[in-house]
């Protein structure tokens, strides 16, 4: 890309930086989130089986993992 093309307003550069910066954003709000919940006691794991107090959390939890999976999968793209 040209230093016109970067220059330009709508180039793309932008919106890949932003949505970088919104992602890790994203990444430490479900971690810490997710931390809370778990030390309140809202769920907690037998070997590799979570146990939680209500469906609820289960599926946050597993939300959870499943966007910072995918956020961690396209940053090594």
């Amino acid at each position: 890309m040209t230093a016109a093309e970067l220059a330009a307003p709508d180039n793309g550069a932008d919106r890949t930086i932003t949505l970088a910066i919104s992602g890790n954003r994203l990444v430490s709000v479900l971690n810490a989130l997710d931390a809370a919940l778990f030390e309140q006691g809202r769920y907690r794991f037998e070997g590799n089986t979570l146990v939680a107090n209500s469906d609820w959390y289960t599926k946050l939890h597993e939300t959870t993992e499943a966007i910072r999976d995918e956020l961690s999968r396209q940053r090594m793209t």
